[in-house]
């Protein structure tokens, strides 16, 4: 029987440090992401059965869940739904009915206090004036004085996500003779020999 486990975590110079290195370069995003997601552990609390994490947009965000939660697309514990949005859900496996999202709300942000915060939200920072390291330190100060002040929450009634992956065959290609994974029962050709929608050229 699955077990309730709290998830929560505290921000430390450290911690910020392993998400930082582990996304490779300091960014807003991963600022912001960092404390959406103490935001979202600590609103949720303790969770029963695994994990799952869904982060509503690409980029700096998802790798905050990985290196602070161990959630990846390749144990399927985190799904990244590319609708472009500042926004986490997360729920027990055991529990999808206890779902919480939460999300950076835009609306709170003032424009005249916080211009490089509100910039960053809007698409709209002055890159013309500043250089990208210079106008993301200057968004970061903004926003470390917000925090969680712009953030909001909503429980959900269920998160319908199928998680289980249709199952592979394995199959020798008819040309190369290197093994290949596949969907399609009839598919004798990997995707290299038939030269199709490849993202390299030769």
């Amino acid at each position: 029987m699955s077990e309730y486990k709290d998830l929560s975590f505290d921000i430390t110079d450290d911690l910020l440090e392993k998400v930082i290195e582990y996304h490779s370069k300091k960014s807003p995003g991963v600022i912001i992401g960092t404390y959406l997601l103490k935001y979202l552990m600590d609103n949720l609390g303790p969770v029963k059965g695994k994990l799952h994490v869904v982060s509503e947009t690409g980029g700096c965000f998802p790798d905050v869940v990985s290196a602070i939660l161990s959630r990846t697309i390749g144990n399927k514990y985190l799904r990244i739904m590319e609708y472009g949005l500042v926004a986490y859900t997360a729920y027990g496996r055991d529990e999808p009915e206890k779902a919480l999202r939460v999300y950076l709300d835009n609306t709170k942000i003032d424009k005249d206090k916080y211009p490089y915060l509100y910039g960053f939200c809007h698409g709209s920072r002055p890159h013309d004036k500043f250089d990208r390291p210079t106008i993301n330190e200057l968004t970061i100060k903004d926003f470390l004085k917000v925090k969680y002040d712009i953030f909001e929450k909503e429980w959900l009634k269920n998160v319908k996500l199928d998680y289980k992956l249709p199952k592979k065959k394995i199959v020798i290609c008819d040309q190369c003779n290197i093994t290949f994974s596949t969907l399609k029962e009839l598919e004798s050709t990997c995707p290299i020999c038939k030269d199709k929608d490849l993202y390299f050229t030769k």
